[in-house]
């Protein structure tokens, strides 16, 4: 179990980073969100380590919900917070509790997707918490699992069209990129791999 800790751990930080830089621009786009910028802020220092703010983090998200369980934005923040904190229970060795946040996490962040495929948040939120789980994943078909839905999301994003998200996904690309570079490296995939570097090469021009 301490393997399964040390990714969640690894996981979660990476993910606060980097999502913590990459939706600072995205609520200011996008103010018909329901998840606005003090919710993903408490969520972001919540799954950092601040313990009172990942309480409000959650306690706010399970309101919204309630009131609107299709609210994809929400559920997806939520789920992947839920599978942060499934790395507490795992240090506890409440192993049990731990898998079932764990499940229930993938689940909503899955469902949030299916919920709103075309959404910059979701699948940005979604597609880095899959990628970064995925490094460190004791077993490798679960490894390959979350690594092909990251992935996934990655290029949903780069493939969107309409001006918003467009222009969301262009403020992100070489982040994107970087990500889509690695997952395909580690999956041995070095035509796809050296696709993406090309791509952001051409970015930096």
């Amino acid at each position: 179990m301490k393997t399964i800790n040390n990714v969640i751990a690894v996981a979660v930080f990476a993910v606060v980073i980097f999502l913590t830089i990459t939706t600072q621009n995205v609520f200011a786009q996008q103010n018909d969100l329901k998840f606005d910028q003090k919710l993903q802020a408490d969520f972001s220092v919540g799954m950092g380590g601040d313990a009172a703010a990942l309480t409000r983090a959650f306690e706010r998200s399970e309101k919204i919900l309630e009131a609107n369980p299709q609210d994809a934005e929400t559920l997806v923040w939520h789920g992947s917070a839920t599978v942060a904190s499934s790395g507490k229970a795992f240090q506890n060795k409440n192993y049990a509790e731990g898998w079932a946040m764990w499940k229930k996490g993938l689940a909503e962040m899955d469902k949030a997707v299916e919920l709103a495929p075309e959404s910059f948040v979701v699948r940005i939120v979604r597609g880095a918490t899959f990628l970064n789980a995925s490094k460190r994943y004791p077993d490798p078909n679960v490894a390959t699992e979350l690594r092909e839905k990251g992935v996934a999301d990655y290029e949903k994003i780069l493939s969107f069209t309409d001006e918003k998200s467009a222009k969301m996904a262009a403020s992100q690309k070489p982040k994107i990129l970087n990500g889509l570079i690695e997952a395909y490296d580690k999956a041995g995939d070095k035509t796809k791999a050296d696709f993406y570097r090309e791509q952001l090469a051409k970015t930096a021009k």
